[in-house]
């Protein structure tokens, strides 16, 4: 096998990382999500870093387990491994510039140059904690030779982590580009792979979940990484496996690599399967349940329209689910204990509202995209217009919002009257919530395309009209949610002489006027924009 050319992989490697930074600084919405990681990843470097002194100093006295230690080596693997792994099956379906990086350059050094941008932006920013982790584990070991094996160990187990991470990325996508099946369910099965990862990352069950599978790592060959950067520094270093573990890494990073350029020429080259597409036509939706609503015809096409958008590309609606992750808590412990919070319920039904207005009806003018200036020319009013944006996600809101609202009424053992009061307002925070999404969406239309994973691009919502939105929902939703808590609301009965369960009620009500004339408002500037907008 011919090796990468350094030239050009670096040259192929500085253009990558030159795309990454312009999509950031043309997207706000990546640099918001870059510094939600950088949170997350700056609090797991203190983590780290902090504990690596008095880790030294354990290991250093004997009290470190063999196999605690080997446990740690195999996480050191396993976390960039996993990182490469989730971003390369986004990014590596078709590189950016494909045609003409691909003529320009030879496979070996499109890969190679794919494979040190990864690095330098994405997994491998875990070498820089682990580096300095393992130069204080050595100070705190009191070890001259810890002070080079550690972080020499730590950073070549970050590197095959990644490299090995990042040919399982392209093993995987070639399988699901050959598979008939996979191809046709492929955005499904990526949305649920997303809110996997997603769940156990942010919702308190990573230990629980990778906890198990690190310490079978730990045991097999992985975990010899321990032995090498333990060598000269602690008794229990077993010195062959440590030679293993150096022989092994030059083992696995040939070979990944090999296999990486392998698997690549066939991703990238080879014609893909394609599954048999379903032909849309009238008869197809006047099959749709939407058929059956009592409208006008141009505002069930609207809302089918819109349907069918987010059928045949859920993906473009996943930032509408990320905050789902801060109910996983709470609906844990739920299960876990079996008492369901009286607050439960009232914040099942603001987020079922705040998801559908976001998914459906946040950029009612972006989402015509190239088609708008015929929308605009066509005898559909301004009214049949927004309807038909409101239509679909008043019809998927209100059942989910009611099912969710009324399981958690009858689990939480609310009183018949606040009971009611939930359930009214699961009907009527949907119906609200795409009015004002609407509205806001209007006010903030965004028409460029923006990079959702896997080499896509789509229109999605501005930044202004989602944090707009959002911060409104929240603060209208505000005195439903604060009654909803049996401490605020027993506080407030105390103080206005009256009963906890007429602060809920009361606070359910003013949240459901309030939002109902936000909806409004914003559903009447949406018809008025509408009906006046001119392109230029």
């Amino acid at each position: 096998m011919a090796l990468p050319s350094p030239r050009r992989t670096r040259l192929v490697a500085r253009t990558e990382l030159r795309r990454r930074v312009r999509a950031l600084r043309d997207d706000p919405r990546q640099l918001v999500a870059l510094g939600i990681g950088g949170l997350f990843l700056g609090l797991f470097a203190l983590v780290v870093v902090g504990g690596a002194f008095f880790a030294g100093q354990a290991a250093a006295r004997g009290a470190i387990p063999s196999g605690a230690a080997r446990t740690v080596a195999a996480f050191a693997v396993g976390i960039p491994a996993l990182t490469a792994l989730f971003r390369g099956g986004q990014k590596l379906h078709r590189p950016d510039g494909a045609d003409s990086l691909l003529t320009a350059a030879p496979t070996r050094d499109v890969v190679a140059g794919l494979l040190v941008a990864e690095f330098a932006s994405g997994s491998g920013l875990f070498a820089v904690p682990f580096v300095l982790a393992g130069l204080l584990f050595a100070l705190g070991a009191g070890s001259v030779v810890g002070a080079v094996l550690v972080p020499a160990t730590l950073l070549t187990a970050t590197v095959v982590g990644t490299v090995a991470g990042f040919a399982a990325a392209l093993a995987v996508l070639l399988v699901v580009s050959r598979s008939e099946f996979l191809q046709r369910f492929k955005t499904w099965i990526a949305v649920l792979a997303m809110l996997a990862y997603f769940g156990v990352l942010f919702g308190g069950s990573a230990d629980s979940a990778l906890g198990p599978v690190f310490v079978v790592l730990g045991a097999s060959p992985i975990g010899w990484f321990a032995d090498l950067a333990l060598v000269g520094t602690t008794p229990g270093a077993d010195s062959l496996r440590a030679a293993g573990a150096a022989i092994g890494s030059a083992v696995v990073l040939v070979g990944s690599l090999g296999a990486s350029i392998r698997l690549a020429g066939r991703l990238w080259f080879e014609s893909p399967a394609r599954p048999e597409e379903a032909t849309a036509s009238a008869s197809a939706m006047n099959r749709s349940p939407l058929a059956r609503l009592p409208v006008s015809r141009p505002t069930r096409r609207i809302a089918h329209k819109s349907w069918l958008r987010a059928r045949r590309a859920p993906i473009t609606l996943i930032y509408a689910v990320y905050p789902i992750f801060v109910l996983y808590a709470p609906v844990a412990e739920a299960v876990s204990t079996g008492s369901v919070p009286a607050y439960l319920p009232t914040t099942l039904a603001l987020y079922v509202a705040w998801g559908v207005g976001a998914a459906f009806t946040l950029n009612p003018l972006g989402d015509e995209g190239s088609v708008l200036p015929v929308t605009l020319t066509t005898p559909v009013s301004g009214r049949q217009f927004v309807a038909g944006h409101a239509l679909t996600g008043v019809a998927v809101g209100v059942p989910l919002a009611l099912l969710a609202v009324v399981v958690g009424a009858v689990f939480a053992g609310l009183s018949p009257a606040t009971a009611v009061a939930v359930v009214c307002l699961a009907v009527v925070l949907p119906v609200a919530a795409t009015g004002l999404a609407v509205g806001v969406g209007t006010l903030f239309p965004k028409f460029e395309t923006s990079s959702i994973g896997r080499g896509r691009e789509a229109v999605v919502p501005s930044l202004l009209a989602f944090g707009g939105y959002s911060l409104a929902l929240v603060v209208l939703g505000l005195p439903g949610l604060l009654g909803s808590f049996a401490g605020v609301a027993g506080t407030l009965a105390g103080l206005l002489g009256t009963t906890s369960a007429l602060v809920t009620v009361a606070g359910a009500v003013t949240t459901a006027v309030l939002l109902s004339v936000a909806g409004g408002v914003g559903a009447w500037y949406a018809i008025r924009e509408f009906e006046s907008y001119t392109v230029a």
